[in-house]
């Protein structure tokens, strides 16, 4: 599960969307942040956008298999 942080340009259209590993780093790093806006489902690993860490999808695909049981 992941953060998002949209990017929008003048007129309000989606332009970039970047993942945080948690609200913290979305709020330290997302000029544009407007509250929490975390528990996305991704279905590929990203990696975060203000620390680097990497944040695993949110089930196991192709090109990457979940190994960790919580």
């Amino acid at each position: 599960m992941c953060h998002l942080g949209y990017v929008e340009d003048d007129n309000g259209n989606l332009v970039e969307l970047n993942y945080y590993c948690s609200d913290h780093c979305n709020s330290e790093h997302n000029v544009n942040y407007a509250g929490w806006n975390g528990c996305h489902e991704n279905e590929h690993a990203e990696y975060c956008a203000n620390c680097g860490n990497l944040i695993a999808p949110s089930y196991a695909t192709e090109d990457y298999e979940l190994t960790e049981t919580i």
